[in-house]
């Protein structure tokens, strides 16, 4: 876990042979590093080992966020929700910083061709509008 500080899983399953402990070889480590841990599985997904995970971490100290969505499976009914939850955490826990959001319902940059150097226009006679 030294590659990423925001780590998502939505429905995580793998080789239930492989032991948690692998994923965190050094949980003192990874309590430093980690900035998001977002783990969400569907009460109903017999695939996903996301509660061991869960369950280590909580007993290593690394903070986790573990969403069960009732009566769900391993579908998009809860991969949805995960992926709309975790981008909303992230941001929150610093992941955009870099730059501050702009809107999605504003101009995107690619329509502000007037501002590029070098952008030359034509007008189309061939339909539309």
């Amino acid at each position: 876990m030294n590659k990423f500080a925001y780590v998502g899983g939505f429905s995580g399953g793998g080789p239930v042979a492989y032991p948690t402990s692998k994923l965190f070889p050094d949980p003192a480590a990874t309590r430093q590093q980690m900035k998001l841990l977002f783990l969400c599985i569907g009460t109903n997904d017999n695939l996903s080992y996301s509660n061991g995970i869960a369950n280590f971490c909580k007993s290593n100290n690394i903070p986790c966020t573990y969403y069960q969505i009732p009566g769900r499976g391993h579908d998009w009914t809860v991969w949805k929700p995960s992926l709309w939850n975790f981008a909303q955490m992230a941001c929150a826990k610093g992941f955009t910083d870099y730059n501050i959001p702009k809107s999605a319902f504003t101009q995107n940059e690619a329509e502000s061709y007037d501002n590029q150097s070098g952008i030359q226009t034509e007008t189309c006679n061939e339909g539309g509008n």
